[in-house]
């Protein structure tokens, strides 16, 4: 059975503070294989809690988004840009330029149809 010894704690913590050449000169080069497994560790937590980062920042960004375009939807331009200020009125702009064409369209295809209907 592995003992845990306070000689082990501080092996780690000079594992995880110091470069390989001072940590191996410190301990000896037989102590290589443990600098290598604490790194490991480090940078495997390091990814992870990169990955979680992005995936929390992603997140924010869609939310914001998604509540600009519900915004649009509702408030007036000028309400819109005093909320979410006129750098982002291009997507204002979009929703009721989409809003616009679907709708013409949607005119269109029923003009034509009665078009088709009186001939």
């Amino acid at each position: 059975m592995y003992k845990h010894y306070l000689f082990d704690e501080m092996m780690y913590e000079d594992a995880l503070t110091l470069g390989r050449y001072q940590f191996l000169d410190k301990y000896d080069k037989d102590s290589e294989e443990f600098f290598d497994q604490v790194q490991a560790k480090k940078i495997r937590a390091i990814v992870r809690q990169s990955k979680k980062d992005k995936e929390k920042n992603v997140s924010k960004v869609s939310d914001w988004l998604i509540e600009m375009e519900e915004d649009a939807g509702q408030l007036t331009r000028e309400e819109w840009i005093a909320k979410h200020g006129s750098y982002r009125k291009e997507i204002w702009d979009q929703i009721h330029g989409e809003t616009k064409g679907q709708f013409e369209m949607d005119i269109d295809w029923w003009g034509k149809d009665r078009i088709e209907r009186n001939e």
